[in-house]
Formats: structure tokens, C-alpha cells, sequence
């Protein structure tokens, strides 16, 4: 199957035109390239962590034995096995989510270095990186959770619980990120003595990457099918519930 097909539903000049067909794969790979590269350009903007980062910074200021990134991956873990409870299932998918945690990983890796030489001095620069970086992980999430694929494992966490249970996408994202916020700002509060890595960013995306992801979507989900183009795909996409609600 071809990356990009049309889906031939009729003709003529008062019906719609037919959504195209995209590779499940191919969005995934787009999706994850863009997420990493929000990062990159988020961290440049140094005007606070997003909400997720925010948090397992804040448990490594405390626990300086575990590495950032360890941190980072029992983040994951921890949300992985609530949703197998929640599920009471486990599912070959699952496995698959810490692999493309790991190819973003190195993303991250390079973007950091092909950025390092731009300037980010001036706070109107800062604002553009961050601006920037806001609008990538936007389109990036809102392809990765349409393209059915195993995605980072907190947003597959977030996929099957709207799926499972019918929970609006915006509303439970923006729910799991004010209660990350709330749950640094108490370790910062209660436990480090400070807010680090807290700023006017953080608060952008704690309110507005989930509602501004939904929007996305809906235009994604008009004008295009997902489909696998390799035969192991089929294998980590559940066939039950393929759409979160919206």
C-alpha cells in the first residue's frame, strides 16, 4: 500500500471530496519526529517544562540517585501498569510504546544537537522557540493518537481510557496535565523548597495542548484514513475501539 491513496467515495462537484489514505507508520514516524523536536525547541525557550517533563524533574531533584531519564521511563511504567489494571488485559502494544519511547529518545538526542548553534538570547526569540515548540506537539500528538498506532506510553495511556471509557480526548488530557501541574507545584511546595523548571510555558500546557490537539484531530479525522502498510502492525492495533472520542 502507498503512503498516500485517495479513498474513492463518488464524484462530481457537490459531493465532499474523499479523504486520503496515509500510513499508519508513516503518520507515526511524522508524529514522533515533531514531538521530539517540541522538546528540543521547548527546553531552548527555557520558559518552563511542559507539565509531564515538569513532574519526573521534580521527583529527580529529589531523588538525584535516578538519572532524569530513569525518572523518566518509571513515569511511563507507572501509567503503563495502571492502564493494565484498568484494562485488566496486557497487550503486545504495550511493549511496543517503550520502543517508540526510545526512538524519540534519540530524536531528542539529535535535534539537541542540530539546534545547539541557535541563538535564544532575546525573549522574543525565547517566545518564537516556544511558540514553536507548542504548535509541534500539538499537530505531532494529534497525528500520533489518530494514527492507531502504539504511541509514548502516558499518551497511550490517555488514547485507551478515552477509548475504554468514552472520556472526551480534551477534557482527560487536560485533566491528567493540571493534575501533573498541582502534583509538582506540591512537591515544589511541601518537599524541594522551590519551583524548578516552572514557568508561564507550563501553564500553557497544562490548559491548552489538550483542547488545542482536539481541534486538530477533528480536521485530521476529516480529511484522512489511517491505515497499516506492514503486516506486524496489524498485530498492535486494536480493532475495538479505533477512534478516541472527542
Amino acid at each position: 500500500m502507498l503512503p498516500f491513496t485517495s479513498v474513492q467515495s463518488g464524484s462530481g462537484p457537490d459531493l465532499p471530496s474523499a479523504p486520503k489514505r496515509i500510513s499508519c507508520e508513516l503518520a507515526l514516524c511524522v508524529g514522533i519526529a515533531l514531538m521530539a523536536l517540541s522538546v528540543v525547541l521547548v527546553a531552548k525557550s527555557d520558559l518552563g517544562f511542559s507539565t509531564i517533563d515538569l513532574f519526573y524533574y521534580s521527583l529527580w531533584q529529589i531523588f538525584p540517585q535516578l538519572s532524569f531519564g530513569t525518572w523518566a521511563n518509571l513515569f511511563h511504567v507507572i501509567f503503563l501498569a495502571i492502564l493494565i489494571l484498568l484494562m485488566r488485559r496486557i497487550k503486545l502494544a504495550y511493549v511496543f510504546t517503550f520502543v517508540v519511547a526510545f526512538g524519540a529518545g534519540r530524536l531528542i538526542d539529535l535535534y539537541t544537537f542540530l539546534l545547539a548553534p541557535l541563538p535564544s538570547g532575546t525573549l522574543v526569540g525565547r517566545i518564537l522557540y516556544f511558540l514553536a515548540g507548542f504548535l509541534t506537539i500539538v499537530i505531532g500528538l494529534s497525528v500520533t493518537i489518530c494514527c492507531r498506532l502504539p504511541i509514548y506510553p502516558f499518551d497511550y495511556f490517555t488514547r485507551e481510557v478515552s477509548q475504554h471509557f468514552g472520556i472526551p480526548f480534551k477534557y482527560l488530557r487536560t485533566s491528567l496535565d493540571l493534575f501533573l501541574l498541582f502534583a509538582s507545584l506540591a512537591l515544589g511546595w511541601f518537599v524541594i523548597g522551590g519551583f524548578p523548571g516552572l514557568g508561564g510555558g507550563t501553564i500553557v500546557f497544562a490548559l491548552f495542548v489538550g483542547i488545542s490537539a482536539n481541534q486538530f484531530m477533528r480536521g485530521i479525522r476529516k480529511r484522512f484514513v489511517f491505515t497499516p502498510t506492514f503486516r506486524f502492525s496489524r498485530y498492535v492495533i486494536d480493532a475495538e475501539d479505533e477512534e478516541v472520542k472527542l
